[in-house]
């Protein structure tokens, strides 16, 4: 087995994972945002960031702790973790609706992914330029 196929099956392997890509998201967020120097895009990826997260969270538990999902066809292993939208669904909205290639998302999973950029952006080159 070739690196890329590892790295391709661990990442196919977070994905149906959600808990621990949230755990790892997590832990970058932290890593990210340890620094000595103050920084106005960092606290505004951290906004971002916290925004996503409690986006997903607020339409997770609107929905009896289910993710509201715009697809006829969610994975058998993650029946449990999604629920069709429907006409009762609360903040269909929020939920994945939004078609990347194969995957959906949520609008919370946008702001989630723009304030982890932002935050590299910051760490990586906003030393120079911020």
């Amino acid at each position: 087995m070739t690196i890329r196929e590892t790295v391709r099956k661990t990442a196919e392997s977070m994905l149906r994972n959600w808990r621990m890509l949230a755990v790892v998201c997590v832990v970058v967020v932290l890593a990210l945002f340890t620094g000595n120097r103050p920084s106005v895009l960092r606290f505004i990826a951290l906004g971002m960031v916290g925004t996503g997260v409690g986006l997903n969270l607020f339409v997770i538990v609107a929905n009896g702790g289910r993710m509201p999902a715009h697809t006829d066809t969610i994975p058998p292993d993650q029946n449990h973790d999604y629920a069709l939208m429907n006409s009762g669904t609360r903040f269909a909205y929020l939920g994945d609706w939004i078609q990347v290639r194969e995957w959906l998302i949520s609008p919370g999973d946008v702001c989630l992914y723009v304030g982890l950029v932002m935050a590299l952006i910051d760490r990586w080159i906003g030393r120079y330029w911020f």
